[in-house]
């Protein structure tokens, strides 16, 4: 209805125009209610006229929006009477109008016309993961698609990118990157940064940092100069990104506590002077080493779980120690054994788990926690477990954190019965320790007149505790010390239905990954038996991912020419080995994510991953040194002596997978069929090997290096809602006898810091 009223008191002027647009006009409460539902929306209108700072924009229906000088693009310019494309910002309604405010200059907006000009993205068969935008100069989009036969950039860039470039257009010659994002924090950097080219990504997850190296030889913008682009990348991955060159990065004069320290040791190993940490039982003024093997110490273990009716390690305390193994007198102790984990995770799938993890620290016990805290952040709890390392500090929610120290001493050993004696070894692991009564069995030594010491555990009798529930003598993997084989966990629970998984950065059939699937009655088999059963060259088929190192070892001596040629041929492993002059990583990430597709299609060949990885002079993952550095330290060699630091090129520091991304690969295999059930294990091997040689530098780089695991294995989990159906347990299969001046120590990384 349109009225004509001649207003009296205004010298007889008529403003029937004016009255005729007002009682056109949607009532206030009518205009809020249909534009609130079209928030989000991209509408079209008319450049009215100014008022202020703002331009007023006719959206039809005698109802006008509004364009604040703040939500306009920069460098845009708007002409009366012009059409123009707007998104729908918010309405804002008081007593007398409502107020429709518009934006030129929000991120969505981008959105928005990606959803129009993209049918795709309208669809929901790709999605926008991220958008992050500098208006007026440069968006970053982040898509994906869970279809594999759609390629997600591909199909927002258009035939002859037509259909970005009628979004630029829109957006007056914006420039707009579209990438390709990934649940990998690395991958998804990479792609965020191009054209920067990333040779190597060191992440920080406390801080959510990431330091990007890039080679020298690249031209700006990618040797950093391109702020905007570091700066809409750290915002679009949700990581403080910052760009360096090697060559920058050498320059910085920063000390490294733990290097010099370990360099002492090692120049002044047998001198007698005080020392901030040494190995055995001579004491802290003494020779540095008298031990470089296992010792007998409790290590802790860390459950984390969302499963009804498994909440907390300490319930389950008290142990035969010789349960189910064979010969002997059961001794009964108040603390877990390594065989009680075993019956825990069994409890869990029984309660409804469908996700068992095992991430396994190698030799680490709570002194090397303790250590790798204090160089990390400089505090630890001498008390306790907490302050400093993710697994006993982090928290998720609906899940139960506890902790337990734990018993690895074997059945029995050649001179000794297996057992534990808390008043000698601890009633804790920070407790005073009578650190002879702890070390290795060493027959040079004499056996004194005290209480008999108990057997010291290797890696196999410890992970056959864990992953079979049994006591047994050294050498021997899940099979008895009658030679009785038993079943693994992996078989177990092969047979009913999970995928299985074992990821190492030492060998592959290294006693503790290889626990999880074969079984072997000694040493000397390990070889012939161990890797073949993993690949299923035996009785078994085989885990669906087996990842680790050894490759190219000069006498074969952990997988034969023979036996890889016959696991490439059958066709079920999709196999990736070192190639010198090509980038490992990358080929095992891109190897990964075939085999998912695979098992997505339902493939039964190439549905299975194995990487085998290594250099003839190499057969584990390059040492991690404490600083986050790839720079090797000299050690103790297990005959005495001096052990040279290990040599690193770019192949080694640059494209050898670490721990991290062999565990990033098994990943992006199992979410090939994410509601298949699995068992995943994950090595942190090189605190062992770094042990042995009486190397705190590279022990303390590889805890770090397993903090990095454990923060990614927890963001694929919450990223999932896996939580209520995932138990996550963090422990080590034995301890080493290394002391450390906690307090020393500290006052020497702070002094370095």
């Amino acid at each position: 209805m349109k009225a004509s009223i001649l207003l009296v008191g205004l010298g007889g002027i008529c403003c029937s125009g004016l009255l005729a647009q007002a009682v056109d006009r949607p009532p206030a409460g009518v205009l809020s209610a249909e534009f609130e539902e079209r928030i989000g929306e991209v509408v079209t209108g008319t450049i009215l006229r100014v008022e202020g700072d703002a331009h007023i924009i006719d959206l039809g229906r005698n109802v006008e929006g509004i364009l604040p000088q703040a939500e306009k693009a920069r460098g845009e310019s708007y002409n009366t009477g012009a059409r123009i494309r707007v998104m729908v910002l918010e309405v804002k309604e008081d007593e007398a109008r409502a107020r429709v405010i518009l934006t030129r200059a929000h991120k969505d907006l981008v959105r928005a016309l990606f959803r129009l000009e993209v049918p795709e993205i309208a669809a929901g068969s790709v999605e926008i993961r991220g958008i992050e935008r500098e208006p007026g100069d440069r968006t970053k989009v982040a898509v994906h698609s869970s279809d594999d036969q759609l390629d997600s950039v591909g199909v927002c860039l258009g035939e002859r990118g037509t259909r970005v470039k009628s979004i630029i257009d829109e957006l007056n010659g914006e420039r707009i990157d579209i990438i390709r994002w990934s649940q990998d924090p690395e991958v998804l950097i990479t792609n965020a940064l191009r054209p920067v080219e990333a040779s190597y990504i060191k992440l920080d997850a406390r801080s959510r940092e990431a330091l990007v190296l890039v080679d020298e030889d690249q031209p700006p913008p990618a040797n950093g100069d391109d702020e905007q682009n570091v700066r809409l990348a750290s915002r679009l991955t949700g990581w403080e990104i910052n760009i360096t060159t090697r060559a920058e990065l050498d320059q910085v004069d920063v000390r490294d506590p733990l290097r010099e320290l370990q360099v002492a040791a090692i120049e002044q190993s047998q001198e007698s002077v005080p020392r901030v940490f040494w190995f055995g039982d001579q004491g802290g003024a003494s020779v540095y080493s008298t031990s470089t093997n296992h010792s007998n110490r409790l290590v802790p273990a860390v459950l984390y779980s969302g499963v009804d009716g498994l909440r907390s390690l300490t319930a389950r305390r008290g142990v035969d120690l010789q349960q189910r193994g064979s010969g002997g007198q059961p001794q009964r102790v108040d603390h877990l054994d390594q065989t009680q984990l075993h019956v825990m995770l069994g409890d869990a799938v029984t309660l409804g788990a469908k996700r068992i993890i095992v991430l396994l620290l190698d030799g680490c016990d709570w002194q090397t926690y303790a250590a790798a805290s204090v160089a990390k952040s400089g505090t630890w709890d001498p008390e306790g477990y907490g302050t400093g390392l993710a697994w006993f500090d982090a928290s998720f929610p609906g899940v139960a954190r506890s902790m337990a120290p734990v018993i690895t001493s074997p059945l029995r050993g050649p001179r000794r019965p297996g057992g534990y004696d808390p008043a000698r070894g601890g009633r804790f692991p920070w407790s005073t320790q009578d650190a002879t009564y702890l070390r290795y069995d060493d027959p040079s030594r004499p056996r004194g007149d005290g209480p008999r010491p108990h057997a010291v555990a290797d890696s196999a009798a410890t992970a056959t505790s864990i992953f079979s529930g049994v006591k047994t003598t050294n050498g021997r993997v899940n099979t008895l010390a009658d030679g009785t084989a038993v079943e693994p966990l992996g078989r177990v629970l092969q047979r009913r239905g999970f995928a299985v998984a074992t990821v190492t950065d030492v060998p592959f059939d290294h006693a503790s990954p290889a626990a999880v699937y074969g079984s072997c009655k000694s040493r000397s088999e390990y070889a012939a038996t161990l890797g073949p059963q993993m690949l299923g060259l035996r009785e078994w088929p085989g885990p669906d991912v087996v990842l680790g190192y050894g490759f190219a070892h000069p006498e074969q001596r952990y997988l034969s020419d023979a036996d890889l040629e016959q696991v490439q041929s059958a066709q079920s492993f999709q196999v990736v080995t070192s190639q010198r002059d090509d980038d490992d990583r990358r080929r095992l990430a891109d190897a990964a994510a075939a085999v998912a597709q695979a098992r997505r299609r339902g493939f039964r060949l190439g549905a299975k991953l194995f990487g085998f990885f290594g250099t003839p002079a190499l057969d584990h993952a390059p040492y991690r040194t404490a600083d986050g550095r790839y720079d090797p330290t000299p050690g103790i060699a297990r005959g005495g002596g001096v052990a040279a630091p290990e040599s690193y090129g770019e192949l080694e520091r640059d494209h050898l997978p670490r721990l991290v991304d062999l565990a990033r690969a098994a990943m992006t295999v199992l979410d090939g069929v994410p509601e298949q059930p699995f068992l995943l294990s994950l090595e942190a091997g090189l605190v062992d090997w770094a042990l042995h040689g009486n190397n705190v530098d590279h022990a303390i780089g590889e805890v770090l290096s397993a903090e990095e695991v454990f923060d990614a294995v927890t963001a694929w989990v919450s990223a999932h809602g896996w939580w209520h159906e995932t138990v996550l347990l963090v422990t080590s299969d034995h301890g080493h006898l290394m002391y450390v001046d906690l307090p020393a120590l500290r006052d020497m990384c702070a002094a370095g810091r």
